[in-house]
């Protein structure tokens, strides 16, 4: 049985976390969203082992908590691209892509 590409995405805006989630599984990868207030979804979201989590929380905490549950995991901090006014350093999704072990079809990515 093949191995599906899984992504977590801990993120402190909803709307951020979802429309990532959506544009993944469009491209067949499973994505999941769990919210960075919400300890608990975060622990069961990680005891799957993800191969990548997408982590946009200031909360240094969090980043501990991804090492420590899941050390296998890819990580992308979407953090700096997010906050109030314009971001100093921009985020492309391009560097999810890169993280992921498998790439997308390129007909899955249109």
């Amino acid at each position: 049985m093949e191995h599906e590409t899984s992504v977590l995405v801990i993120c402190e805006h909803e709307l951020l976390g979802e429309g990532l989630a959506a544009r993944l599984q469009m491209m067949g990868v499973q994505a999941l969203v769990a919210a960075a207030h919400n300890d608990h979804a975060v622990v069961l979201a990680l005891r799957a082992h993800p191969d990548v989590v997408v982590i946009e929380s200031p909360d240094p905490a969090c980043l501990d908590r991804v090492m420590m549950l899941s050390p296998s995991s890819r990580v992308v901090d979407a953090t700096r691209s997010i906050g109030r006014g314009f971001p100093t350093e921009t985020m492309r999704f391009e560097a999810i892509l890169a993280a992921l072990p498998v790439k997308p079809q390129p007909e899955a990515m249109a």
